[in-house]
């Protein structure tokens, strides 16, 4: 069982050094949302965000009734936070933008979802993860105007703690489960920290061939095998081979001979 754990809290500017900020809003679909987790600001959750939605798109109507008057309550505090109004305090910005949406007088995430039940419905956990986009996001824009470093955010903590009991409660609850492949698992050619990384299979000459497969130009007739990939990686998305264009690539007979 997911257990959320307990998060830092941290201090931002004074009052009068802030603002004024600008509204943010996410749209609570899940076409919508798998283009928000694309973005840089949520590789950590990424893989995370993608199975549940991709299995979320496979039963969209998988639903138990109504969701709780709880969560409705917490939803709203979290949806309709504002950091303009004077109901948050200097330790509710910044980083740490969105503790007192998500501890809002008794209710918290934990005490809150506490089953697929307690959700009733795909709409409702969608608006969920939604409202933790967009409190990332809003803290983000706070920092960006505050001129204050983004990084450790306390949003990203909660849209983490969100995804987790989202996942684990549609999974007890029989939901469909998504099978397919992550983002960061269709291309062998990089690795987690962004550095190309050529899969040990493949040759140099393999390299070549692939790239001229693809119709992918190197004008360097003398690049070693690094370089190679680096073409490769740097051509347009629609040209980068994925782990299956590589795999179908290397079970051509011609193909496989080596230099």
């Amino acid at each position: 069982m997911t257990t959320s754990q307990p998060l830092p809290r941290f201090h931002s500017p004074s009052m009068a050094s802030r603002g004024p900020y600008q509204p943010i809003s996410v749209s609570p679909t899940i076409e919508s949302l798998l283009v928000a987790f694309e973005s840089p600001d949520f590789l950590s959750v990424s893989n995370l965000a993608f199975d549940v939605l991709h299995s979320m798109k496979m039963l969209p109507s998988f639903s138990v009734g109504n969701p709780s008057s709880s969560v409705l309550q917490l939803l709203d505090c979290i949806v309709g936070a504002d950091p303009n109004s004077d109901m948050y305090s200097e330790d509710d910005h910044g980083i740490s933008w969105g503790h007192g949406q998500y501890h809002s007088g008794s209710l918290s995430l934990s005490n809150t979802i506490l089953s697929w039940g307690s959700l009733g419905n795909v709409d409702t956990a969608l608006r969920f993860i939604a409202a933790g986009v967009q409190t990332v996001k809003m803290a983000k824009h706070i920092c960006f105007v505050d001129n204050l470093p983004d990084t450790s955010l306390l949003a990203s903590c909660y849209l983490q703690n969100t995804l987790e009991l989202i996942w684990q409660h549609w999974k007890e609850a029989g939901g469909s489960i998504y099978k397919g492949k992550s983002p960061s698992s269709l291309s062998p050619l990089s690795s987690n920290s962004g550095t190309p990384t050529p899969p040990s299979q493949v040759s140099q000459e393999e390299h070549r061939a692939l790239l001229m497969d693809k119709e992918i130009g190197c004008k360097n007739k003398n690049a070693k095998k690094e370089d190679l990939v680096n073409v490769i990686l740097s051509a347009s998305s629609d040209l980068i081979p994925t782990e299956e264009d590589i795999n179908a690539f290397l079970d051509k007979p011609s193909k496989r001979k080596r230099s």
